[in-house]
Parts: C-alpha cells; structure tokens; sequence
C-alpha cells in the first residue's frame, strides 16, 4: 500500500506530466518539500525515528520552502529524531543552528528540554580537540632470515573542530642486516584530512611519502581517499582507495591500485562495555613493466587479496583489539597510509593485539605486538613487531 508521500509524489508528476504549461516547478517543487515534511512528522508521532531522520535528512537544505513557523519546526524535528537514534553530537549540532525566537510556544519548550538534554554537546561544538603520539618501536625476525633486527620512532598529532579533522606525522626506520649490508633507512611522513559529513557519513583523504636515504629507488607517494558509512545504529562500513607510486624500482615504474573494505558489527553494549567484530578485505593491484626482480628472483604478482578479522572491545576507557588476517598482501597500505609495505616482500598471514588504557586524566598508554609471515625472494621470515607509546590528549 502506498502512503501518504508515495500517493502524494505520485500526484504531482501526473500532474506534471498532463498539464506541464499550467503547472509552476516551484510550486511543485515547494509542494514535495510540505509532503516530506509530513512523512517525517507522522514517523516521529509514530515512533519511527529512523525513518523520520531519513525524510528530513532528505529535505534539509530545503526548510526555508515550508510556510511561516514550519521551517523552524522542521528543524526542531530533525534534531530531536537524530537525537533519538543517539546522534547526540549531530543533534546539538542541528539545534545549534536553530532561531527559538521562530517557533511556537509549544515547540519553545520542546526547543529548551532538548537543548538542555544536550547542552554537554551543544557546548563542545566549538571545543577544539587535539592529540599528539610519540611512540617508539622494535622488530625481530626468525634466525635464518638476511634481516637482523630493526626499529622505529615517530610522532603523529591531529585535531579536531566543527566537524572536520587534520592529522599529520613523521616515522623514522632502520632495518639491520645479518650479512653485514648497509643497513636500510627511511622516513615516512603522513597528512590526514576527514570531513562528517552527517551522522552517518564522514570522508577523508590521505597522503603518505617514503624517502629512503641510501635506497632511493624504494622512496615513493602514496594517496588514498576514503569513506565511512554508518549502517544502523551498530554497524559502520569503511571504504578506501589507495594509489601508491614508485617511480624507480628494480622492476622500473611500479603503480598500485589498493581497494579496501572494513565492516564493523557492535554486538553488546552496555553504559559501560563494548564488544564488537570488524572483518576486513584488501584487493591490491600491482602495474609494472616487467614482473621478476634478476637480482632477487622475486616475482610480483597480478594481484592479491588479503582478509582480516579483528574482535573490539572497550571496558570504560580501556581498549582492545584482539586479529588475524590471512592472504597475501605486497606494496599495502594500512591505517590510511600510516603504515606502508614499500618492498618486494609478500606477506601470507599475522596475528596481532593492540590496548590503549588510561594512565591518568588526558593519558594513554598504547601498545601493541604482532606476528608476520613474509617471503623475500625465496626464504620465509617471521617478524615479530612491538610497539609502546602515550597519548596526550588536549
């Protein structure tokens, strides 16, 4: 059965259609806006919040077409579903930009029990956030492999205001050699750029470069862009493209094209505790003139896929991330470009876990360790990774 918007849209294209000369565009145009309003009203009174935020999302750039006090109601009714549905931030946000002076007497009072529901959001929606990371690193790998040992260091920092987010950081690593080779050294340096764009949608960007003293034909550029999608009220879906660029590798012009999906799934949550699962997959596309290294007898691949699975959880303010992958992964890119696999090494499965707990008001305390498989030329390693560092938080 059709409802009340369906018959109504239905209508006006017939009209539309049958009568185009006596038929004015902003009167129908005005006339669909009144009929989306309607629909998102009637889900409110009904209980229907996702579907009453959904209709609203719809038409809000267009409020200002509803008659006298509608517009300002509209938007009360916008906020309050998002509220609903626990978007609390968005809903503060929305209130925010309301004029209470417009509304009804009624919708006055509905305005002010909102706004003081939300007035913890409402006044950090100018707050500025920021955070800084330095930590340090150390890996280890199996006896038999040419690599003796390596480590990293690195600070990363970001910040965040209305809605849009900014980070950047520089990571400083040494690879030792059992064989006496010059050891390898690179700097790795990360911009990061993400917009919400509502509650449910925020995007990013991504720019990574890699110089490589000493190796320079391992130095390279990578950029990616990304999408999340909330899914719900318990699931998110993560989308990443990525492109890495290495103009002077043993096998000449290397390009790469990386696709990345990632879905999250809460399945408890209490006031206090979360549990969740994220399950990852990763296509990588390598381009390059010529496929085997002489040198190494390293043969790069038309393609590989790698698949990841984590378990999530949080416990007031301690975090655990608990995964696993398994596949085949060579030149990826993890974390939108933080970290970056810029050799002729193919990695086959790993498994890792990672907590954050707080140390005191405004600390953390982060660490993490791993375990990979990787083939250079002809031999499999096992590296062993462990990272440690604290987050100031401002």
């Amino acid at each position: 059965m059709l409802g009340l918007k369906e018959v109504s849209i239905t209508l006006i294209a017939v009209a539309l259609f049958f009568c185009p000369s006596q038929v004015n565009a902003e009167d129908l145009t005005n006339r669909a806006v009144e009929v989306t309003y309607l629909a998102g009203y009637q889900a409110y009174l009904s209980g229907s919040y996702l579907v009453c935020a959904t209709e609203f999302e719809e038409i809000k750039d267009s409020f200002d077409l509803l008659p006298g006090a509608l517009a300002q109601r509209a938007r009360l009714y916008h906020a309050s579903c998002h509220q609903k549905l626990g978007y609390r931030a968005y809903a503060a946000y929305l209130l925010s930009k309301m004029n209470e002076a417009a509304l009804s007497k009624p919708d006055q009072l509905k305005y002010r029990a909102l706004a003081s529901y939300l007035k913890k959001e409402i006044d950090e929606l100018d707050r500025i956030y920021s955070w800084i990371f330095p930590y340090g690193g150390s890996g280890l790998f199996s006896p038999q492999s040419t690599f003796s040992s390596a480590s990293l260091y690195g600070i990363y920092g970001g910040i965040s205001v209305s809605g849009w987010s900014m980070g950047a950081g520089f990571e400083s690593f040494n690879l030792s050699m059992t064989s006496g080779a010059t050891s390898y050294s690179q700097l790795l340096s990360n911009l990061s750029v993400a917009k919400v764009i509502s509650p449910s949608v925020s995007l990013r960007t991504n720019y990574t470069n890699i110089s490589a003293s000493g190796y320079s034909s391992y130095s390279g550029n990578i950029f990616g862009l990304g999408s999340s999608i909330g899914l719900g009220d318990s699931a998110t879906l993560d989308l990443d493209i990525n492109g890495s660029f290495y103009p002077s590798l043993s096998l000449g012009n290397v390009n790469v094209l990386q696709g990345t999906m990632a879905l999250t799934q809460g399945l408890v949550r209490t006031q206090n505790f979360w549990l969740g699962i994220q399950l990852t997959s990763e296509s990588i596309f390598p381009f390059a003139s010529q496929r085997t290294d002489t040198s190494t007898g390293f043969t790069l691949g038309s393609s590989y896929q790698r698949w990841a699975g984590s378990i999530l959880t949080s416990l007031g303010s301690f975090l655990l991330n608990i995964n696993a992958w398994t596949g085949s992964e060579c030149f990826g890119v993890r974390n939108q470009g933080a970290m970056v696999f810029n050799a002729f090494r193919t990695f086959h499965y790993g498994y890792g876990a990672s907590a954050t707990a707080p140390v005191f008001s405004g600390v953390s305390l982060k660490l993490s360790a791993s375990r990979e498989q990787f083939t250079a030329s002809s031999e499999k390693t096992l590296a062993d990774s462990f990272l440690g560092g604290l987050q100031f938080n401002f």
